[in-house]
């Protein structure tokens, strides 16, 4: 079953976190690692920056481990490299959700969530 939703405040992250540690303590977590990139705004990549760091406090504070992953990494697995084009990992989290039977509206604000969570499982087994 594929669930995903975009973050809309940083309680919303909190709620996740609980859900994710709490209630259903997952196999793996990945977190992407994140960097800056050319013609990003500067508060969007401080925005993502900040909440890549939520996550690595959270998880520390809970004591639960994760896998950092490029990019490039995760997308060159999953045969997805999108040189800079959004749509690919929308298309391929798409098709994901739609082979699954979730009702999950795959838009570009979870699209990467899916395919990381996807790389996740598949790697799962040689971790």
């Amino acid at each position: 079953m594929i669930e995903a939703a975009k973050f809309g405040d940083d309680w919303d992250i909190l709620k996740l976190f609980h859900q994710i540690t709490f209630e259903r303590i997952p196999s793996r977590i990945v977190l992407e690692r994140v960097h800056s990139m050319p013609g990003q705004g500067v508060s969007t990549m401080f925005k993502f920056g900040q909440n890549y760091g939520w996550w690595r406090g959270f998880l520390t504070a809970c004591e639960q481990g994760w896998h950092d992953v490029e990019p490039r990494v995760w997308q060159k697995h999953l045969g997805c490299l999108t040189k800079g084009d959004k749509n690919v990992t929308k298309s391929f989290a798409a098709r994901l959700v739609s082979e699954s039977g979730s009702s999950v509206k795959v838009t570009h604000a979870v699209a990467d969530a899916i395919c990381l969570a996807e790389y996740a499982r598949q790697t799962a087994a040689g971790s």
